[in-house]
C-alpha cells in the first residue's frame, strides 16, 4: 500500500493575485485615514487645552532690579535706578488704557503688598505699542506705609528697624484697569537673595596683649575684612578706628559701650593704620581698647551690628613701679648721687624729690640707672621716691 502523502497545490492565476493586492491597498488606506484622524484630534485637543490654560492679557509687565540688593525696603523706592517696572500695551484696538499697579514682596515667612482695593489718584496711561518704564520714585504711592499690608513682619521694622532679614525674595507686580478691578497684565516676577555683611576681624594688636613701648612710638593696627555678600560690599569701604583709654579695674567692653567718646578717632580706606610718633602719645602702663566700624561710602550696603566690630584691648607697657635697691650717696654740698637696680622692661625712670615740709614734688627723668641731684636745701631733709 502506498502511504506517500499527496500534496495538492492550488495554482494562483494572475486574476487572484490582483484581487489580493487590491484588498491590501484598500485596508492600508483605511488604516492611514484613521491614523490621520486620530493625529488631527490629538492636535485639536492640545490646542483647546492650551487656549484654556494660557491667559492672554493686553498688557505685558516686566520687573528689573539693579544689584546690589539691599535690606532697606525704602531704598527700592528712593533710587531712580534700583527698582523698575516696564509696561507695554499690546492691544492695538484700544487707543489708551489707564491702569494701576499692585506690588507684592514675598520674603522668608512674610508678605508685603498693596491691598486689593489700592488705587492712585494719578493712574498710569498706556498707549499701544509704546513701552513705559516706571522707577521706584514714580511708584512712591505703592511703597508708602499707608498703602501697604504685611503678614509676618511689622511695618516699623521695614522703615525704622533692622530692615529685611536675609533669605530668598520674590517681587510680583500686576496691572489692573482703573475703576474696573480687572487684571490686564501678566504677573511679573523677579527673584533675588539678601545676605548681610559682617564687620571686619581685628588682628593686631591681639586681644589682651601687652605691648612693649618704643621710642619713637610705633603701633600697627591691622584688621581683616569678612567675605562680602556682593561685589559692591567689598569696594568703596570706609573704616573708622576708635581708641579708648580704659581706667584701672574697669571692663574694656563696658567702657566702649558706655557711650563715652573715644580720645582718638581715625578714618581710613585701608585695612591697617600706623599709629606713629605724630599721634596722641599713649601712656606707659595704661590699658587701651579699640574698635572698628565699617561703612559703605555709597550707602548701599548694610552690616551686622551696624558695622561695629568686637572690642579688643591691650596694655601699653608695664605699669610703673618703685625701683629696687635705691641708694643715695652725698657727693658734695647740696649734691646727692642716686643709683638703683635696672628693670629690663623699663623705658626710663622718673625721680621725685622735695624738701620734707614742701607741698609739691619736683621731678627729673633719666634713661639710665643713676642720677645726680644738685642744689638741695641743707636746712631740712630731702624726701625721695
Amino acid at each position: 500500500m502506498n502511504l506517500t502523502p499527496r500534496i495538492h497545490l492550488k495554482k494562483l492565476n494572475r486574476h487572484s493575485f490582483s484581487f489580493s493586492k487590491s484588498l491590501f491597498l484598500a485596508s492600508l488606506k483605511v488604516y492611514l485615514c484613521r491614523t490621520k484622524i486620530q493625529i488631527l484630534f490629538l492636535f485639536f485637543s492640545i490646542g483647546v487645552l492650551g487656549s484654556a490654560t494660557a491667559q492672554q492679557y493686553p498688557v505685558d509687565c516686566r520687573i528689573s532690579i539693579t544689584p546690589p540688593y539691599v535690606n532697606r525696603f525704602y531704598d527700592y523706592q528712593n533710587s531712580p535706578q534700583r527698582f523698575k517696572v516696564t509696561l507695554l500695551l499690546q492691544d492695538h484696538t484700544k487707543p489708551t488704557l489707564d491702569v494701576v499697579l499692585q506690588i507684592r514682596l514675598k520674603g522668608p515667612g512674610f508678605i508685603i503688598e498693596n491691598p486689593g482695593d489700592f488705587f492712585t489718584a494719578q493712574p498710569i496711561t498706556l498707549n499701544p505699542g509704546r513701552p513705559q518704564t516706571l522707577s521706584g520714585l514714580e511708584l512712591s504711592d505703592n511703597f508708602s506705609p499707608a498703602n501697604l499690608e504685611t503678614q509676618g513682619i511689622e511695618l516699623a521694622d521695614l522703615f525704622t528697624g533692622v530692615g529685611l532679614p536675609p533669605g530668598p525674595y520674590e517681587w510680583e507686580v500686576r496691572a489692573f484697569e482703573l475703576y474696573r478691578d480687572r487684571q490686564v497684565s501678566n504677573t511679573a516676577s523677579f527673584r533675588m537673595n539678601l545676605a548681610l555683611n559682617y564687620p571686619p576681624l581685628l588682628n593686631q594688636p591681639t586681644n589682651n596683649a601687652q605691648l612693649s613701648p618704643t621710642q619713637p612710638q610705633s603701633i600697627n593696627f591691622t584688621w581683616m575684612p569678612r567675605p562680602s555678600a556682593s561685589l559692591a560690599a567689598s569696594q568703596g569701604l570706609l573704616y573708622t578706628l576708635m581708641l579708648y583709654e580704659v581706667p584701672l579695674g574697669e571692663d574694656p567692653n563696658a567702657v566702649v559701650n558706655s557711650g563715652s567718646a573715644p580720645f582718638r578717632v581715625i578714618e581710613t580706606g585701608q585695612t591697617n593704620y600706623f599709629y606713629g610718633p605724630l599721634e596722641v602719645p599713649l601712656e606707659v602702663g595704661k590699658t587701651y581698647a579699640w574698635q572698628l566700624k565699617v561703612s559703605d561710602i555709597n550707602g548701599q550696603e548694610t552690616y551686622v551690628n551696624n558695622g561695629y566690630s568686637e572690642v579688643s584691648w591691650f596694655r601699653y607697657g608695664k605699669a610703673c613701679t618703685a625701683t629696687e635697691d635705691l641708694k643715695a650717696t652725698e657727693i658734695g654740698p647740696n649734691r646727692v648721687n642716686l643709683s638703683w637696680k635696672a628693670d629690663p622692661q623699663a623705658m626710663g625712670y622718673k625721680v621725685y624729690y622735695k624738701n620734707q615740709t614742701a607741698a609739691d614734688w619736683q621731678t627729673q627723668t633719666t634713661f639710665g640707672t643713676s642720677l645726680t641731684l644738685a642744689g638741695l636745701d641743707q636746712k631740712e631733709p630731702t624726701v625721695l621716691r
